[in-house]
């Protein structure tokens, strides 16, 4: 075969893997109807002498989505804003969550149905977790503390204390203590997710057990003050989790996202490190005038840390803090007043 006869077969062979890489992401109702187009990779195979080797094309849109995640595109906004309106709803009443009924339960986020409304009553913190049938994502969104005590909570020794404590015989269920090695977590914000994390776990193992559709789904967890706290380990903590020869091979390695808003930094500079290598699909998004995102504020030795990737909104600075820290891309997300 000729030179150029070979590069005819590669162009042939890309061509191909973008047609079906097209049709895979199309939103078609019966999606099996194109499963005949998936061939593995021993039948895409060719023979092409010396000429280099072709990149995994899968690996390349995965690496450019993993790198625009945070970009500030229209679609990245559109997707930050809906998460928004998910931590808002999150702060809603239990009742009208289970029936996803509230306000904007409603109207921007009527696609989605609820699997179950976790709530830890200590601290007044929940967690809506269900699917979105317009994005086929399962969303995982925390409330902060809640409304009625939010800025009481905010300015408590808790919410700001520089105590850490280690995550390795927590997250991933305590498999292999020494993955993160010197990493170290403020303590309230890991106790309050503990706190929600094993009836959460419960859910989302039960639910991907149920149905491919939710097996293969992409995960989305989101939070807001405190709640971005929660996300930052939960999404950790999943990706750990979900990577155990302990689950069958179906429910392994889902693709996990983290969007949170206004979170405080959530350990130390080792945690935010190993944080990075395993969540790749990552923002945090943050007024720069946010005082509370800054928390805890303690001695440079402590080496607290903020993990990637930070999406900074500036905004003229007004008299309210407070006001500051709940709202976000226009959205009243502490939601006074919403239901």
């Amino acid at each position: 075969m000729t030179s150029q006869a070979k590069w005819n077969t590669v162009s042939m062979q890309l061509a191909i893997m973008s047609c079906v890489l097209v049709l895979n992401n199309l939103h078609v109702p019966h999606v099996a109807a194109f499963s005949a187009l998936q061939t593995s990779s021993e039948e895409n195979s060719f023979q092409t002498g010396n000429l280099p080797e072709l990149p995994n094309m899968q690996d390349m849109m995965q690496a450019y989505a993993d790198a625009t995640f945070a970009q500030p595109t229209q679609e990245n906004y559109l997707s930050w804003m809906t998460m928004a309106y998910f931590c808002q709803a999150a702060y809603g009443p239990v009742h009208q969550l289970r029936f996803w009924t509230c306000n904007v339960c409603t109207h921007q986020l009527s696609n989605f149905r609820p699997f179950d409304i976790v709530r830890d009553n200590t601290r007044g913190t929940q967690a809506v977790v269900g699917y979105d049938q317009g994005m086929r994502k399962i969303i995982v969104a925390f409330s902060g503390y809640p409304a009625e005590d939010f800025v009481m909570d905010l300015t408590s020794p808790a919410f700001r204390s520089c105590t850490p404590k280690e995550p390795s015989i927590y997250l991933g269920r305590g498999v292999g203590p020494n993955c993160l090695g010197a990493s170290r977590v403020q303590a309230e914000y890991l106790n309050a997710y503990l706190a929600l994390r094993d009836r959460i776990l419960a859910v989302l193992t039960a639910w991907r057990q149920m149905s491919n559709v939710f097996a293969t789904a992409e995960i989305v967890v989101t939070g807001h003050s405190l709640g971005g706290a929660i996300a930052t380990l939960c999404a950790l903590d999943l990706q750990i989790e979900y990577n155990q020869v302990a689950y069958p091979q179906q429910l392994r390695s889902p693709r996990i996202s983290m969007i949170n808003f206004g979170s405080p930094r959530v350990g130390n500079q080792e945690f935010a490190n190993f944080y990075s290598q395993r969540i790749r699909r990552s923002a945090r998004i943050q007024h720069e005038a946010d005082r509370f995102a800054r928390y805890p504020q303690c001695l440079p030795a402590e080496n607290w840390s903020h993990v990637p990737t930070l999406v900074p909104i500036t905004t003229p600075p007004i008299a309210n803090p407070f006001y500051q820290h709940a709202t976000y891309l226009g959205i009243n997300i502490v939601g006074l007043g919403q239901y």
